[in-house]
C-alpha cells in the first residue's frame, strides 16, 4: 500500500466530496480542504465560499503551521503538494483538534491503513515546530516499519480511536494540552499495537 492511498481510504471515510476519490490529485480544487477546515477549524468558517479554498488552505496553514511552506500558493497544484497538505492535516484531525466525529470514521479503516497512519504520526510527533521537509520525511517513514504485516495482525483491537476492549476511555484527554495530549495519544496507539 501506498502513502497516497491511505490518504484517499481518509479522505473518502469522512465523507466530504461529492463523492468518493480513486486519486490524491482529485483534491485539487480545494473544496475537501475548505470544507475539512470548516470541520476542525475553532476559528471562523474560512472565506465565504468554497471559491476561497486555496485562501482558507494557505491562511490556516499560516496560522497553525507558520514554519510550513508550500511550494505554490494555489491548492491547484502538483499531486506531491497536495499530499504533503492533507498528511499535515490528518496529523492536526488527530493530534491537535481531536476532532471526535473523525476519529471515528478513522477507527472504521482497515487494520493497515492505520498502521500506516500510526506510523507517520511516530514520526511527525518527533518535531515541535513542523516543516514541509519534516512532512516530507514523515511520508517517506510512515511504510518503513519492516514488521507492518506482524503488528496488523498481531493486534485485536483498533489502532485509532478513544477506546478498545483492552484501554479504557481517555477522553479526559482533551483536557490536557499540547504536547503531553499528542504523547498520550501516541502512547495509547503504541500500547494498543503490543497488546
Amino acid at each position: 500500500m501506498t502513502w497516497q492511498t491511505v490518504l484517499v481510504k481518509w479522505v473518502n471515510c469522512l465523507d466530504l466530496q461529492d463523492a468518493p476519490i480513486q486519486n490524491i490529485s482529485e483534491l485539487g480544487d480545494g473544496k475537501f480542504f475548505y470544507r475539512l477546515l470548516n470541520v476542525i477549524s475553532h476559528k471562523k468558517k474560512h472565506g465565504s465560499s468554497i471559491y476561497e479554498a486555496d485562501k482558507a488552505v494557505t491562511e490556516f496553514l499560516k496560522y497553525e503551521y507558520p514554519s510550513y511552506v508550500m511550494e505554490s500558493k494555489s491548492c491547484e497544484v502538483e499531486d506531491l503538494e497536495i499530499m504533503y497538505v492533507t498528511s499535515l492535516l490528518i496529523s492536526h484531525c488527530v493530534l491537535v483538534s481531536q476532532n471526535k466525529n473523525i476519529m471515528e470514521r478513522m477507527c472504521k479503516l482497515d487494520d493497515e491503513t492505520q498502521v500506516y497512519i500510526k506510523n507517520f504520526f511516530e514520526t511527525i510527533m518527533q518535531y515541535d515546530d513542523v516543516t514541509r521537509d519534516i512532512v516530507k520525511h514523515a511520508v517517506s517513514q510512515c511504510g518503513d516499519n519492516k514488521s507492518l504485516k506482524e503488528t496488523i495482525y498481531s493486534t485485536e483491537t483498533p489502532l485509532i480511536g478513544f477506546t478498545t476492549p483492552k484501554c479504557s476511555a481517555i477522553m479526559d484527554v482533551t483536557q490536557i494540552s499540547g504536547f503531553h495530549r499528542a504523547s498520550l495519544l501516541l502512547v495509547t496507539f503504541i500500547n494498543q499495537l503490543t497488546i
